[in-house]
């Protein structure tokens, strides 16, 4: 509790909450998802099935819904992962 009531209310390290409820919502998406699709890793979903989560998330959630924060981590998960395997692999068919 605030010992000075004249400054208003504060809530000190709001952003350490922020980071909980991301977190939490990262967790509980993936553990859906994962157990959804049968997969144990991000970057074993399938370009189609990320474009069916997308649809969900644009569709179906309220842009303030906190799973907004789970879908938007894992799609971009899996295209940073993508990205990279298809770099390796060109970097593998070079030299």
């Amino acid at each position: 509790m605030s010992e000075n009531k004249e400054e208003g209310f504060y809530w000190h390290r709001t952003h350490k909450v922020d980071e909980w409820v991301e977190n939490e919502m990262i967790e509980c998406v993936w553990d859906y998802v994962s157990e959804f699709y049968g997969v144990e890793e991000v970057i074993d979903l399938t370009e189609e099935q990320i474009a069916e989560l997308d649809a969900f998330r644009t569709d179906e959630l309220n842009d303030y819904s906190p799973l907004q924060y789970g879908f938007s981590w894992l799609i971009s998960t899996h295209e940073a992962e993508s990205w990279e395997a298809e770099q390796e692999e060109n970097s593998d068919d070079n030299g």
